[in-house]
């Protein structure tokens, strides 16, 4: 992350999010025990960034994989502008730790996760 957070190139940005097909690990307690996480993001923050390397696997069709990426960068978007992680399995806030979680989730915030992303924003 602190690639990200410290690059002179995104300096002039506001948010930056990258997107790489290397496979990212998480070493944190906190990572489900399996490591391996499909993106990081700063709490608020400036920075993210989403792997595709898991996104890909078991995936039937293109379509699936680009929904697969589009949940995964609207998820750490979300965690850029302060969203936390939400119970809801189909909002996109929810954590997923294999990709049937985030096919099970849909590409929108939930309720709750809209009215915190409007507090926020006052």
């Amino acid at each position: 992350m602190a690639i990200l957070e410290n690059h002179p190139s995104l300096a002039e940005f506001d948010k930056s999010l990258g997107v790489t097909s290397m496979d990212l690990y998480n070493p944190s307690p906190k990572a489900d025990g399996k490591g391996f996480v499909f993106g990081e993001a700063r709490l608020p923050g400036r920075s993210g960034i989403v792997s595709t390397f898991r996104l890909g696997a078991s995936s039937p069709s293109s379509l699936i994989f680009e929904s697969r990426v589009k949940k995964e960068v609207v998820h750490e978007l979300g965690h850029m502008v302060g969203l936390e992680h939400c119970s809801s399995p189909r909002c996109v806030m929810y954590q997923s730790v294999d990709v049937e979680d985030t096919d099970a989730k849909t590409d929108d915030y939930c309720d709750r996760c809209e009215i915190v992303l409007k507090e926020l924003h006052r």
